[in-house]
């Protein structure tokens, strides 16, 4: 599937991280960033659940 890397302000899959799952969004405009605000709050709570599991007992100070 063709994708347009130049392309602004569009959501699509991350030229590097697509096979694990990432997306990617050039230039985006307010409306996009905050149509993206869940899915990085969502992967960001993912990262420290799996941080929290492979280092228990660990401080996070971004929590």
């Amino acid at each position: 599937m063709p994708y347009d890397f130049t392309a602004k302000d569009g959501i699509m899959s991350h030229p590097v991280y697509a096979w694990i799952g990432g997306i990617c969004a050039l230039t985006p405009s307010e409306m996009t960033f905050e149509s993206l605000k869940p899915h990085i709050l969502e992967s960001y709570e993912y990262a420290k659940e799996k941080f929290n599991k492979k280092m228990p007992g660990t401080v996070n100070r971004f929590t």
